[in-house]
């Protein structure tokens, strides 16, 4: 017999023996099959290898390898390409993996779940639990917020950069009075005078109605000629200016009630920032000094969590951080589906940047509310996220207890989790390993005490009462002379 066992494949052949003897009187179901299609004679497949194709002639090749197809894609995983969901995806499950272990809702029943939810009211949406896409899209609903008198677009930004705002003119001041104020700090693009109207206006609604001014519109706009004579006149500053100029003091000073208020946009921001340096200065003789400011030297603007829902105007925000310094711009955003209905967060704008750190410092103590810079970094929506998620989950874990609690005050029985219970059984098992560690650590001190002292039997060892005892009888019969005891049969000790 030899290594291997040929009798499967000979089963058609046996079965044919046994019909012919008439020991098998009707066929096997499987006769007829293996008659047509008979067991291969190879037990390995062998390996196919292109180059032996090669050799051949295209006629003899079979019809799937003439011509060449691109295998199909229907079965491949579909490339989702990375982007900002995907990568606060990785960094919350790396930081939390045990969140990967919960239950998910993987199914739904029309797949427009995510438009009924609104994570401007917070972290929790009705139908959804919570987990790490919660975290997620809270985060990106932090990255995507906008106060309200943000810049519309880059390009009005830009446009108010190099924007400068003029304020204490005198009334009745003309525009080519201010244009030959400031026509040595270069090309004026455009140049307008508002009246007293348009400088009360707030400071976001004045650079909405400052940066949309096109030149050819306005009241003031200067032509072709004028921008000619005005290159001449001044050039356009090709130094660089590094830091503003420091204007504290005249932003500080008081404005005239009687005042205008101008704009003036120039070709670049090195132009507008060298504008500011005649803040202080009067236009004409006996007259206020200005303020020149840019229109983008906007003032700091603060992003506050924690906000008390029961807070829905903003005067109270003016009023919780008036001490801090002059506040502008309070607003108090509301939920995107529920228009009256607050979300506990808002802006207010601080005019210094020391004003800005004393409203940052006033809620310290506070661990409710929590003062951000705007815009919020990447760190800091993963913070705010963070910490509305681990408060929802401590609540869950505390009303969890607490009705475990009642219920079995009430005689309820709960069996043990099988977490516990693989608990339970890790107790014996160190139990039963701690009680076999302690013998045979005994076992251990038995045996090195007894390879110290010699003795096999601690019996052996007289104690301090024994020994006085066995000495006091023997005293008689040792001689107290200097020859020694005579001895019994033998020698004299001491000759």
């Amino acid at each position: 017999m030899g290594q291997y066992d040929f009798s499967a494949q000979r089963v058609h052949h046996a079965a044919t023996q046994l019909l012919s003897t008439s020991r098998l009187k009707h066929p096997p179901p499987w006769y007829n099959v293996l008659s047509d299609i008979p067991p291969p004679q190879l037990l390995v497949r062998p390996a196919f290898k292109a180059g032996d194709l090669v050799s051949q002639k295209q006629s003899q090749l079979p019809k799937k390898l003439k011509k060449g197809k691109r295998p199909s894609r229907m079965f491949q995983p579909v490339n989702i390409p990375r982007g900002l969901e995907h990568d606060l995806r990785e960094t919350f499950f790396a930081h939390h993996p045990w969140e990967l272990a919960r239950p998910r809702v993987v199914l739904e029943n029309d797949g427009r779940d995510a438009e009924k939810w609104d994570w401007s009211k917070g972290i929790t949406q009705p139908g959804k639990p919570l987990d790490g896409e919660s975290v997620v899209q809270r985060q990106v609903y932090f990255k995507n917020i906008k106060p309200p008198h943000a810049f519309a677009n880059a390009e009005t930004k830009e446009r108010a950069e190099r924007t400068v705002v003029i304020r204490n003119i005198p009334n009745g001041t003309d525009a080519k009075d201010v244009q030959a104020f400031f026509t040595e700090c270069g090309h004026i693009e455009a140049l307008e005078v508002h009246g007293q109207r348009e400088a009360a206006l707030e400071p976001h609604e004045f650079a909405e109605l400052v940066t949309t001014l096109e030149p050819g519109t306005g009241s003031r706009v200067m032509g072709d000629s004028e921008s000619r004579a005005n290159d001449i006149a001044g050039p356009e500053t090709t130094e660089t200016i590094t830091s503003e100029p420091d204007v504290a003091s005249a932003q500080n000073a008081e404005i005239s009630p009687n005042s205008i208020i101008a704009s003036i946009r120039f070709s670049t921001l090195e132009q507008a920032v060298s504008a500011m340096q005649k803040s202080g200065s009067p236009i004409k003789p006996s007259t206020p000094p200005l303020l020149v400011r840019r229109l983008a030297q906007a003032p700091h603007t603060l992003f506050i969590t924690g906000i008390p829902l029961s807070i829905t105007s903003p005067s109270a925000l003016v009023e919780g951080f008036s001490s801090a310094g002059n506040v502008t711009n309070p607003h108090i955003i509301l939920s995107q589906s529920a228009p009256h209905s607050p979300t506990g967060c808002g802006f207010i704008t601080m005019r210094t940047p020391a004003q800005a750190a004393a409203a940052k410092s006033q809620f310290l103590s506070n661990r409710k509310i929590v003062v951000y810079d705007f815009p919020l970094s990447s760190a800091q929506c993963y913070d705010i996220a963070r910490k509305e998620f681990y408060k929802h989950r401590h609540f869950a874990d505390i009303e969890r207890k607490v009705a475990a609690e009642e219920a079995r005050a009430t005689g309820a029985w709960f069996p043990s989790s099988p977490n516990a219970i693989a608990l339970g059984l890790e107790d014996v098992q160190y139990d039963d390993w701690k009680a076999w560690a302690m013998r045979e650590a005994e076992k251990a001190k038995q045996e090195q005490d007894s390879m110290m002292t010699g003795l096999d039997d601690d019996d052996a060892i007289l104690d301090d009462g024994e020994e006085d005892t066995a000495t006091e009888e023997l005293a008689d019969s040792v001689p107290r002379r200097r020859q020694g005891q005579t001895a019994l049969g033998g020698a004299v000790a001491h000759p």
